[in-house]
């Protein structure tokens, strides 16, 4: 019996269902596979991870941080001037929580680890500090399992995004592969900085706009002429970081990069407080202030990350330090 018009609309209607169900599975399913070769800023993690896993790999100095520490440190000067194996595990916006993801799988050849933070100064108003989802959507499609230890240190924060699957992690990343993707690093040349763990990021400024970002811009963060606190949360939170790296056998230096003299951020009496705090309640950790070190606004890409010459200067800095601190006698 022929099926009338109403019949086929019906049949019509489930065969497109399908069809959409069908090809968002597959997607889904292929989601962790292209993020994992697709060079955005988010293709890093699974560089690190895999560089981690690999055989032979013996770094006796790690490197986390930010942009900022991809712009300015350089690994090879470094690997130089102390003699010792130095790797940068920097990416694009890793805050000091996403570094610690990597803490309890660095080889047991690492003996310290040199960590970029931003310094914890927030609004008497700011809340509890949380792990952005797109960070632990990075880390579950690359097959990360979080251990005690990592829940340990960062026992302060919530990190039950932990807790969904690999594939609603790949769900709700998949805007943020293919036109970055496109847009960005592929069109940037920034497959080798992505890929590279001695590459010094501002190396590439010369060549491409990698930072672009603008003083108006970074001024939007400055603190001066606002109420403002140390985040208690998060100097505890480095602390145990400390305490656990120290208790592995690993000496920590926290670091406080320099600013662009073009940029006031903080008062005096501010960096004060901060270093004031850090000092009392951080113990097994050495911190670096460099805030202020840098006075040539010429070593600046742009309002926040050095250009190859200032990376330079300032790589030199935090080796000289790194000797004094940790004897590290080449």
């Amino acid at each position: 019996m022929d099926m009338n018009k109403q019949e086929i609309r019906r049949l019509d209607v489930v065969v497109l269902v399908l069809v959409i169900g069908i090809t968002t599975m597959l997607c889904n399913l292929v989601t962790p596979f292209l993020f994992n070769h697709i060079p955005t800023d988010k293709y890093r993690t699974a560089r690190i991870l895999d560089k981690i896993h690999e055989k032979g790999f013996a770094p006796e100095v790690v490197v986390f941080g930010s942009s900022r520490a991809m712009a300015a440190i350089d690994c090879n000067q470094m690997t130089k001037e102390l003699n010792k194996e130095v790797i940068n595990f920097s990416s694009t916006g890793q805050s000091h929580v996403e570094s610690s993801f990597y803490y309890s799988k660095l080889p047991p050849s690492v003996k310290t680890v040199v960590q970029v933070i931003y310094p914890p100064i927030v609004a008497e108003s700011g809340e509890k500090e949380q792990v952005p989802s797109y960070v632990l959507n990075n880390f579950l499609m690359c097959g990360y399992e979080v251990d005690d230890d990592i829940i340990r240190m960062n026992h302060l924060i919530d990190l039950s995004g932990f807790n969904k699957n690999r594939y609603l992690s790949a769900y709700e990343s998949r805007g943020s592969i293919f036109l970055p993707a496109l847009t960005n690093y592929l069109v940037a040349g920034d497959k080798e900085a992505a890929s590279s763990f001695k590459f010094c990021n501002s190396y590439l400024t010369e060549k491409h706009p990698l930072y672009e970002r603008t003083l108006e811009q970074a001024k939007e963060r400055s603190c001066v002429g606002k109420n403002v606190r140390v985040d208690i949360n998060v100097i505890e939170t480095l602390n145990s970081y400390s305490l656990y790296l120290n208790q592995k056998g690993i000496k920590m230096y926290l670091v406080l990069m320099p600013n662009n003299p073009d940029k006031i951020e903080y008062t005096e009496n501010q960096k004060s407080m901060l270093l004031e705090v850090m000092h009392k309640k951080i113990k097994n950790a050495v911190i670096l202030n460099y805030i202020d070190t840098i006075s040539d606004r010429t070593l600046f890409y742009d309002a926040e990350h050095m250009n190859k010459k200032g990376a330079r200067k300032f790589t030199t800095l935090l080796d000289n330090d790194l000797l004094k601190f940790n004897n590290m006698m080449p």
